[in-house]
């Protein structure tokens, strides 16, 4: 077995080991290959494979992204890394540079339905929900779908509050996949969501709408849009309530910006304590349509003034309750 061979072996392994969920493991293994073969060049081109999988598996995005296109771009024919570049990209709604892998994807045999359901979720994040339905019912009609690809296109329509289409997507997908658990789970799921969601608008919004005095069309327009990210990613009413508050206070206090960076800073401010920049990065960009560094300055002005004063300790307490973060002391 020549060199490349072997090493081609080991890497097939670590992804073995990726896959069952090791990542400590496959972690040591991908060190010990370093140390081993880290001046091959031709081995630093393949490793970002492995590597794109142990980031992918291990939730970082972003990361997993940088390396599969890095892999990519020395071995465009690896259909599977296509397959997962796209579909992470659209995961961090990075839609238009998905767009183009997409397109790649259907032009290899064995990947055309896989491809149309990443088209269809694309079509449905690009808000062009009657051509992103016409492509849905011909796979479904043509039967081919995994029950996967049904859970896919229905939430992406839940995030654009296309309930009743979400809801009949995943009934299709019932009935052809029946007894399946993860289907009728997502079925509830969305279910709730809907209950929560007009809920939540009735009481959050329309019943604030007169606290709003300053800028109202820009305050009333974050408001909406706050309330409606905060129960489309199941946040309890706690946590809306409070930020609601934030942001109705911000009103008061007169603070000046665009409907979207109003609405994220309440939510970035909170979850600046949880999770790591790119994350917070990716969710900002997708549901805010705003930059991290444009909503880290306007908190930076806001924290200057003291404006979190008052919220210091609800938000500490909903950190440590919710979340379970222990304080310095332990």
């Amino acid at each position: 077995m020549n060199k490349l061979s072997f090493i081609d072996r080991l890497f097939k392994d670590i992804e073995n080991t990726i896959e069952k969920g090791d990542l400590e493991k496959a972690n040591d293994e991908i060190t010990k290959m370093f140390v081993r073969f880290g001046e091959d060049e031709e081995f630093l081109k393949k490793v970002c494979r492995v590597l794109g999988k142990y980031h992918l598996f291990k939730g970082d995005r972003s990361k997993s992204i940088d390396y599969f296109v890095a892999y990519e771009k020395a071995f465009s024919d690896d259909i599977e890394v296509v397959f997962l570049i796209a579909d992470s990209l659209l995961d961090v709604g990075k839609t238009e540079t998905a767009f183009k892998y997409i397109v790649k994807l259907m032009q290899y045999d064995g990947y055309q339905n896989v491809a149309q359901t990443l088209y269809i979720t694309y079509k449905v994040m690009m808000a062009d929900f009657d051509n992103a339905l016409m492509l849905y019912k011909e796979q479904h009609s043509k039967h081919a779908l995994r029950y996967k690809d049904y859970m896919r296109i229905a939430y992406e329509l839940l995030l654009h509050k296309r309930f009743a289409n979400a809801k009949e997507i995943l009934l299709n997908g019932l009935s052809v996949y029946q007894g399946n658990t993860e289907l009728q789970d997502e079925y509830e799921f969305i279910l709730d969501i809907e209950n929560f969601y007009k809920e939540n608008i009735k009481k959050y919004y329309f019943s604030n709408i007169p606290r709003l005095s300053f800028k109202p069309k820009v305050y009333s327009n974050a408001l909406r849009h706050l309330v409606e990210i905060l129960t489309l990613r199941n946040y309890d009413e706690e946590e809306i309530k409070l930020f609601s508050e934030i942001l109705i206070d911000l009103n008061k206090f007169q603070y000046s910006a665009s409907d979207k960076v109003l609405a994220a800073i309440p939510d970035t401010y909170f979850m600046l304590h949880l999770i790591g920049d790119e994350d917070l990065s990716i969710i900002l960009e997708r549901y805010y349509s705003v930059k991290l560094k444009t909503v880290k300055h306007h908190i930076s002005t806001l924290e200057s003034s003291g404006f979190f004063d008052y919220y210091l300790n609800s938000i500490d307490n909903l950190l440590k309750d919710k979340y379970y973060i222990e304080d310095e002391h332990g």
